[in-house]
């Protein structure tokens, strides 16, 4: 049985943004579910727009999601490699040079349109006295692969089958004058080469697909198998996404809006289907249950607050060993209890820099605490001082706090005939500076003795 083999190929010339990553993700469970291989390939042959440090860009975020690859391949080293291969197409005559230039064929197009014909190249430079003409003028010429005019029946995993009349396409362009290959060229050279038999995508690829199986035919290189998915657009302007929305870069995911790598890959690795159980998945459990007939074929939006519940979730169910070292980080938590830091606030959390404004509010003086109106703060400082509370057998512990609150709400509601929101808002708003957070004994628990006697009893200055 032939191994199964996918490959990711981004072209370093932006930031990798969520709707490159899910084809990646996919691209990686697919492969995880077959028991196959993922090759990263890199498409820096267009050397003016590709940037190395997008390429270390590119490799950090994949393995920020935890996605691996066999190896890594870069086009710009393997230019040798598809001269070879235009030779072969040039002896065989399905490659030819064509010498028009831009504004002589956007003049024949529009004259197509005109006459109501499809806007189809008309081979013009295969004329032999055309031909002898533009050499005499000097011309240098972009080559274009000569298709076959019959009819394809492309199928596709994820779309079923396609039909495509190639007497309805244009010749693509494979190579520009300057002698450096497109695409469409480089990547079937390269899927051939390795091997690759299954080519998942986009769905703005699928009449590149069928020239492409002509080329794969012409070159003698086995078909993949195609998945073409629909495209993924952004919540604002419902436009597909590009390099241009740089807020949906992965970078701008992890760093500004503090996104966890699990919530994204379960949130795109479902987007578009009907699973919408966005529960604790591990990656074997993703790829265990991977399948395209599950994606519907119109195109899937961006819900960055639906991202946002997945990430609160996902939280929920994480230890806080997994952000052991990111709490260190935070210098108001440096002599504190992490674990029960994270224990009391992982369900007031959406995203992890949440905790950074709880640590403020648990620990920094310089936030703003009212404290009780005078007359909760009398019974709260009689309590407090009573011979139960002051005494030093009594621990400090979730049975107590649990016992203190109850008794401070009993005292309370009979002393003031207090409920509700009037009796817990001061009490939150003191400890806490903000009206909304976990339960009380949770804070007495986690602020400690001295620091609920203060916030609660001591007169403001």
């Amino acid at each position: 049985m032939v191994k199964k083999r996918l490959r990711f190929a981004p072209s370093p010339t932006g930031l990798l943004h969520a709707g490159n990553a899910r084809i990646a993700i996919l691209n990686f469970l697919f492969a995880q579910q077959k028991d196959g291989e993922l090759l990263l390939r890199i498409d820096d042959t267009d050397a003016e727009r590709s940037q190395k440090n997008f390429e270390h860009s590119i490799t950090e975020d994949l393995t920020w999601l935890g996605l691996e690859w066999k190896e890594t391949l870069r086009q710009s080293e393997r230019l040798e490699l598809y001269d070879k291969s235009a030779k072969r197409l040039l002896s065989s005559g399905r490659l030819y040079p064509c010498f028009e230039t831009s504004d002589e064929l956007a003049f024949a197009r529009h004259l197509q349109l005109q006459n109501k014909r499809p806007p189809i190249y008309n081979r013009a430079s295969l004329d032999p006295q055309k031909l002898k003409t533009y050499e005499c003028e000097g011309r240098k010429p972009h080559f274009r692969f000569k298709l076959e005019h019959r009819v394809l029946l492309l199928q596709d995993m994820c779309s079923g089958g396609k039909q495509f009349n190639f007497a309805n396409i244009s010749d693509p362009v494979l190579i520009r004058e300057n002698g450096n290959p497109l695409y469409t060229f480089s990547s079937v050279v390269d899927d051939g080469e390795c091997g690759i038999t299954h080519i998942v995508r986009g769905e703005d690829h699928l009449t590149n697909s069928a020239l492409q199986v002509q080329l794969f035919e012409a070159l003698g290189y086995a078909i993949p198998q195609f998945a073409h998915l629909p495209l993924m657009r952004s919540g604002n302007n419902q436009e597909p996404l590009s390099k241009r929305c740089s807020s949906l870069s992965l970078r701008k995911l992890r760093e500004t809006h503090s996104i966890e790598a699990k919530a994204l890959l379960i949130y795109l690795a479902r987007l578009g289907t009907a699973r919408m159980d966005y529960g604790g998945y591990s990656y074997e459990d993703l790829a265990k249950e991977f399948s395209f007939d599950d994606f519907g074929r119109a195109a899937s939006t961006f819900d960055f607050k639906q991202l946002i519940e997945v990430n609160r979730r996902v939280l929920t169910t994480m230890n806080w060993r997994d952000f052991e070292g990111r709490l260190s980080d935070l210098p108001s938590l440096r002599n504190e209890d992490k674990a029960k830091f994270w224990d009391v606030f992982r369900a007031n959390i959406n995203r992890f820099q949440d905790l950074l404004q709880w640590a403020e509010h648990c620990f920094s003086d310089s936030i703003k605490r009212e404290k009780p109106p005078k007359e909760i703060r009398a019974i709260l400082c009689d309590m407090f001082t009573s011979f139960e509370f002051a005494s030093n057998k009594k621990s400090w512990d979730q049975k107590y706090c649990e016992h203190l609150l109850k008794a401070l709400v009993r005292r309370l509601s009979k002393q003031l005939n207090l409920q509700g929101a009037k009796l817990y808002r001061p009490l939150r708003v003191a400890l806490l500076g903000c009206e909304e957070g976990p339960e009380l004994w949770r804070l007495f628990m986690l602020l400690g003795k001295r620091r609920v006697v203060q916030r609660l009893c001591e007169k403001t200055g």
